[in-house]
């Protein structure tokens, strides 16, 4: 009697530990793709190319500030930019700022070959859902910040249909950038960049914000 009173007393603390470390983001959430995460910024973007590779209709993500360090990376970049060609729809929604370092994703905007929203807000919920199904979801987490659990699962058809209505929630509110005005439709206040000696977030000057102009127009 005494050692199942023991027993149980044990489960009952390792649960508590459990839902604590949870709390603090201390371990991985564990999902149906087999594959956790804690701020493994290499391992994501091998994982996320990955399903945008496998994609087949659509991929819908909503970001905060288009990570440079993931959304710059030319395994994402090209993955999104196969998918377009593959006749994916591709849709983003990111804001309220964008960091003007990540050009290949703007570069792809620019093309039309995704299209882009802005919302007024930050929005905590982050998230990308590939053909309704496979799914990625971050935990809340302080801007352009590698420090968060992560949830990656395929066959997620519940889950999916969930992201999917609060991606066309957040659209409602979000601006549909012009691709041919790019710049122009987001703005001098819309653009920051991130400095990595710093690891802080600063404004864009019209200087800076002109020279990137010319970089896109180059691109074309």
């Amino acid at each position: 009697m005494y050692e199942s009173i023991i027993i149980l007393i044990g489960l009952g603390l390792g649960i508590i530990i459990a839902l604590i470390m949870y709390k603090l983001e201390m371990f991985p959430i564990s999902n149906e793709y087999g594959y956790t995460t804690l701020g493994d910024l290499k391992n994501d973007v091998e994982v996320t190319a990955d399903l945008f590779n496998s994609s087949k209709n659509n991929i819908k993500i909503v970001s905060g500030e288009f990570n440079t360090q993931f959304y710059n990376d030319e395994k994402i970049v090209n993955s999104i930019d196969n998918a377009s060609k593959r006749g994916v729809n591709i849709n983003l929604i990111v804001g309220p700022t964008i960091d003007i370092s990540s050009k290949g994703i703007l570069s792809l905007a620019k093309e039309g070959k995704i299209k882009l929203y802005t919302l007024p807000r930050r929005t905590d919920s982050h998230f990308k859902v590939i053909d309704k199904k496979n799914v990625y979801v971050e935990t809340p987490h302080v801007p352009l910040s590698d420090k968060r659990n992560i949830q990656i699962g395929k066959n997620t058809i519940i889950l999916g249909k969930e992201l999917e209505e609060d991606f066309e929630k957040l659209k409602s509110e979000a601006k549909k950038i012009d691709k041919d005005r790019i710049i122009d439709s987001i703005g001098l206040e819309g653009f920051t960049r991130y400095d990595p000696k710093s690891k802080n977030v600063k404004p864009v000057t019209k200087e800076e914000l002109e020279q990137f102009r010319k970089i896109l127009e180059e691109d074309e």
